[in-house]
């Protein structure tokens, strides 16, 4: 109940606070990939590449968003979905492949993995922006 009321009310927030109305249109676009992971997810698990990769768009399409509503043109914003999806889809079936491959992770080798990866999506994320800055 908490999270449809916070996914109902913060888009309404949003635009009553001044945010560029048109960012509904990316929340429209994400439920397809969504929607689809999850159908994915029940009929070949959770763990597949496809169910992963369609969660991952659907999921980065918040980033694009974000940026519309902020007052972002929409060339800009599909840039940065052009910029993030095909990176995050590439890292998480790379990170799927690698501890798929492994035996016996620990804990400590999990962490690891992780706190790389994060510095790598917050380093391609950067970049990302930085080139839409670049736009004319």
């Amino acid at each position: 109940a908490a999270g449809v009321g916070v996914a109902v009310l913060a888009p309404l927030l949003a635009v009553e606070l001044g945010a560029n109305p048109a960012f509904f249109a990316y929340g429209l676009a994400a439920v397809f990939p969504a929607g689809l992971s999850a159908w994915v997810a029940e009929k070949r698990g959770f763990q597949s590449p496809l169910a992963l990769s369609l969660a991952v768009c659907a999921l980065v399409v918040a980033a694009p968003s974000a940026a519309c509503a902020g007052g972002a043109r929409w060339r800009e914003s599909f840039v940065l979905l052009a910029l993030l999806v095909p990176f995050f889809v590439w890292r998480t079936l790379t990170i799927r492949r690698f501890v798929g491959a492994q035996k016996g992770l620990a804990r400590a080798d999990l962490r690891r993995i992780g706190q790389r990866e994060a510095v790598f999506a917050v380093g391609w994320t950067f970049f990302a922006v930085f080139l839409i800055h670049l736009l004319p």
